[in-house]
């Protein structure tokens, strides 16, 4: 039987040579990696925007002229108006709020976690709903085997979120993803889609043609599923503030 490769040798092919790099690789390594990738990259956002909540300082929140326009949009009175920029000024309110921030690092780690326990859900559902359709194709996949395959494929994530990280302790702004089905069109979900279908067609002995049916449908359906949701959410954010 052949060895199964190592954790170290799969990292060294995933970039450019993919195919070697899922070639009888062993899951239980590329599992635990994929849910260190995980959870450090939520938690390294949440610590990230911590940061720069911090900076900004939640006692010194002040009501803007863009808040004043918005709340007369939203049909407040002035002195209703009036009565919102009181409360932001009074020292119990200032209080509350410094509570929070001091707090607020410890908020942010527990986020972040909480974030990465989403991701990682996501990544268990992924995998049995792939697992049973290849299932009835035929290629008999192992549950495990496809959250290997998944979870190494989630590198690119893993940048994705990394930089934005960064670029949210750079900037002093958080990264703000315009919509759920933006966030499926960038180079970092084309590079997932490609290393997942690689490494289905490679561990399942299977064509390219086939592994790429399964993945791009699954891509499409989780499309259309963002799409709702966000069309939900528009619905729901026009009913409140009518």
């Amino acid at each position: 039987m052949e060895e199964k490769k190592g954790l170290g040798y799969v990292l060294k092919h995933i970039f450019f040579k993919p195919v070697l790099a899922f070639d009888n690789f062993k899951i239980g390594p590329a599992i635990i990696f994929a849910l260190i990738l995980m959870f450090s990259a939520s938690i390294f956002n949440g610590i990230a925007q911590f940061n720069v909540g911090k900076e900004m300082g939640l006692t010194d929140m002040q009501l803007t002229d863009e808040m004043i326009e918005k709340y007369r949009d939203m049909g407040y009175t002035e002195e209703q108006i009036k009565e919102i920029e009181k409360t932001l000024e009074s020292e119990e309110y200032k209080s509350a709020l410094g509570m929070i921030d001091r707090f607020s690092g410890l908020f942010s780690v527990v986020g972040g976690f909480f974030a990465g326990v989403g991701v990682v859900i996501g990544w268990l559902i992924k995998g049995g709903i792939i697992t049973l359709i290849f299932s009835f194709m035929g290629a008999k996949p192992k549950f495990s085997q496809s959250m290997g395959i998944i979870g190494l494929s989630w590198i690119p994530f893993f940048i994705r979120e990394v930089l934005r990280g960064i670029t949210t302790l750079v900037t002093g702004q958080p990264v703000a993803v315009a919509s759920n089905v933006l966030n499926n069109f960038d180079i970092f979900v084309l590079w997932n889609v490609i290393l997942l279908i690689i490494g289905f067609s490679v561990c399942l002995k299977i064509t390219k043609k086939r592994a790429a049916a399964v993945v791009i449908g699954y891509w499409i359906f989780t499309l259309l599923i963002h799409y709702g949701l966000d069309q939900l959410g528009q619905f729901l954010t026009k009913g409140i503030t009518l």
